[in-house]
This record gives structure tokens, C-alpha cells and sequence, in this order.
């Protein structure tokens, strides 16, 4: 049986070495502490609710598989703000270029 709560208090390097060795608990104590400000920087970019939560899924993957490279030379929400910036920023520019008239 799951632990619930297991890894509430860890801080995020912590969380980030625990999540590179495949602990799901530690993946979702990070999803739960940083996907509201993900959400917030992605529906600033977008102003589209749908889209920026395909940004907070498309970050998360990014997290997911960047765990056993990530180092702690910067806070990891640095990170996580600067991943969701830049791809809401791509979607937006395709978006764009999508309606734009011909």
C-alpha cells in the first residue's frame, strides 16, 4: 500500500533524484506543487484554458525525462517557468500563423 504524503515536506532536488529513479510518488508530489504556476504562465501566454493545459502535460513530459539529467544550479521552478514560457510561446506562434487569413 501506497504511502500517502510520503513525499510532502521533500524539498525539490530531492523530489527530482527520487522521481530520476522511477519513484511515481515523487513525480506527483512535484506535479501537485508546481502545476498551478505552470498553468498560470501558460493561460498568460495563451489566454485559452485547453491550450494551457496541454502546456502543464507538455511540461511535465519535459520534467518526466529530463529527471536523470536535471541538476540543481537553479531553483527547479526557474525551470519548470522558462519550459512552459517558451512552448506556450511556439504554440502561440503556430497558432497564429494557423489563422492567420490568407
Amino acid at each position: 500500500m501506497e504511502t500517502q504524503g510520503a513525499s510532502e515536506g521533500r524539498d525539490d532536488p530531492a523530489l527530482m533524484a527520487e522521481l530520476a529513479r522511477g519513484d511515481r510518488r515523487a513525480f506527483r508530489a512535484l506535479y501537485e506543487r508546481h502545476q498551478a504556476q505552470v498553468y498560470r504562465v501558460a493561460y498568460g501566454v495563451l489566454l485559452d484554458e485547453g491550450e494551457a493545459r496541454d502546456v502543464v502535460q507538455e511540461v511535465f513530459w519535459a520534467l518526466f525525462q529530463e529527471a536523470p539529467r536535471w541538476r540543481p544550479e537553479a531553483p527547479l521552478w526557474a525551470y519548470l517557468r522558462k519550459l512552459a514560457l517558451n512552448r506556450s510561446l511556439s504554440l502561440r506562434r503556430r497558432l497564429q500563423g494557423f489563422l492567420r487569413p490568407w
